[in-house]
């Protein structure tokens, strides 16, 4: 706290915010917090990141109501990493728009400016997370900010709240990231302290194959910025975003031949590929929100299916397993938590085509990812309707009946496997890919206790081989000065604002 009286706290397991005296006491609890995302203490109030949700600001004596501070931008969909900014008028915050249900996307970061007087904001720069102003005894300060695991620095005028200059990258081996916090800290009389990390090499990545006892294959050796890896049907071809510069194009690799098929040809961005289950078409998102179909032998153009929104856009997931019913997510409003829904599909004349969108589940969580089962019968998905994200499955007709497949902790990306009666998630706790065993008993999902399927997966979505042995992902790139012994050292500097004021002067 300002007076150094209180010590505020988080609690992930009772999902509260707390304070303790320093000098000893019981915690008060402050608000409920279903996902934390960082707190700024300002004079006798707190301003507070749920992550998913918009600020809020509460009183630290815990009384009252917690004031939104929204709503959030157009697209936007997590505000991060607070600070209250000299003189109490201010917050300054981490935003990020889009791709909710994919990884985070460092490009869709942005460093925001709030007012706590009229709720007007204002956008810092583009490309950037966990904003933290420095200064000192008044002076022309900075904002310190990662991104790409770099630490950027940008002379900043608190009173006007503008730039005074350029961001300059400082340090290129700070430990962070697009939605947790940067593995630093400053005071206020110019020590910074910072964990260092590996640094991935511009965000690129090869696509694998990784078994379940950890052993890879590399499919992709080329590095690039691929993303979202869906198997065919057949087992034989594998669909995936590629981004190169502005553009995110869909292609398909077919290992055997080696051979890459451009299914659009950039002019945009396009992400989010999944496959009909005759393998002749491949379904995808544009970042305009729509959904677009073309085949997957690359004749004939990409064609738009649906009309979409770029601030409410339609994500395509999953088909069913006759081809006839798409399962998406999609906000019904900017802003708002993803829903599932479904949308009928056929083939006539040549060409795919889709009937009107249906709601699947109206809740008040953000419910996401959804999977057909292999028979068709269930729908798994990835809801917060807990307080914490754990994996769902419902009957895919929409009747009653609701079952929680996962146990513990976090859960996401939930895959079936087109083999045997498992379905695959990602425990995000403790970074292990989860198998759960199923049966059906009449109109019942029975799931089977979560066992580890496989014990390290740090990398984000997945998909799974045709013969279920196996699951491909994109695998960042480690930089070969990145050695493993290095994740765990903390560096110190002394006189960091001299030296921020010598490499990175105020306009």
């Amino acid at each position: 706290s300002p007076d150094g009286r209180w010590l505020g706290f988080a609690s992930t397991s009772a999902r509260k915010l707390y304070k303790i005296p320093v000098d000893g006491g019981a915690a008060v609890p402050l608000m409920d917090l279903p996902t934390f995302g960082g707190a700024s203490w300002s004079g006798d109030a707190i301003v507070v990141a749920q992550g998913g949700l918009p600020l809020v600001r509460i009183a630290d004596s815990g009384a009252g109501q917690a004031a939104s501070l929204g709503p959030f931008a157009a697209g936007e969909i997590i505000q991060m990493s607070p600070q209250v900014l000299p003189g109490g008028k201010n917050v300054l915050f981490a935003g990020n728009t889009g791709n909710e249900g994919g990884p985070p996307d460092p490009d869709r970061g942005s460093i925001e400016v709030l007012s706590l007087v009229d709720g007007h904001r204002r956008t810092i720069l583009k490309g950037g997370a966990f904003p933290r102003y420095v200064g000192s005894n008044g002076g022309t300060g900075h904002i310190l900010y990662t991104f790409r695991g770099a630490l950027y620095a940008l002379p900043f005028d608190p009173n006007k709240l503008e730039a005074r200059g350029a961001a300059v990258p400082v340090l290129n081996d700070v430990m962070g990231g697009v939605d947790v916090a940067g593995k630093f800290d400053v005071s206020g009389t110019g020590i910074f302290v910072y964990q260092k990390g590996s640094v991935a090499s511009g965000g690129l990545s090869t696509v694998q194959w990784i078994d379940s006892s950890g052993m890879s294959e590399t499919l992709l050796a080329k590095p690039g910025n691929y993303d979202g890896p869906r198997v065919s049907p057949d087992g034989k071809r594998v669909a995936l975003a590629v981004r190169d510069g502005a553009n995110e194009d869909i292609e398909v690799y077919e290992w055997q031949s080696s051979r890459t098929t451009s299914l659009t040809f950039g002019n945009g961005q396009y992400r989010y590929p999944i496959w009909t289950p005759d393998g002749q078409y491949v379904v995808f998102m544009s970042t305009n929100g729509s959904m677009y179909s073309a085949r997957a032998d690359g004749s004939g153009q990409p064609r738009q299916i649906t009309q979409g929104k770029a601030t409410a856009a339609q994500y395509p997931w999953s088909f069913s397993p006759d081809g006839k019913r798409i399962a998406f997510m999609q906000s019904a409003i900017a802003g708002a938590r993803l829903q599932l829904w479904t949308i009928p599909a056929e083939e006539q004349d040549g060409q795919l085509r889709l009937g009107a969108a249906e709601r699947f589940l109206t809740s008040n969580a953000s419910d996401q990812l959804p999977q057909f089962s292999p028979d068709g019968k269930w729908l798994a998905y990835r809801s917060s309707q807990s307080g914490s994200f754990q994996v769902y499955v419902r009957p895919a007709s929409g009747q009653a009946g609701q079952w929680v497949v996962s146990t513990s902790g976090e859960a996401d990306w939930p895959v079936w496997s087109r083999t045997g009666h498992d379905l695959l998630y990602k425990n995000s706790s403790d970074n292990q890919v989860m198998a759960v065993s199923y049966a059906a008993n009449g109109d019942a999902f029975v799931a089977d206790k979560p066992r580890v399927w496989l014990a390290k997966f740090e990398e984000g979505g997945f998909d799974i081989s045709a013969d279920g042995k196996r699951i491909i992902a994109a695998v960042p790139v480690q930089s070969a000065s990145a050695a493993p012994q290095l994740q765990h050292e903390v560096v110190f500097l002394q006189n960091f604002f001299d030296e921020l004021r010598r490499r990175v002067p105020a306009r």
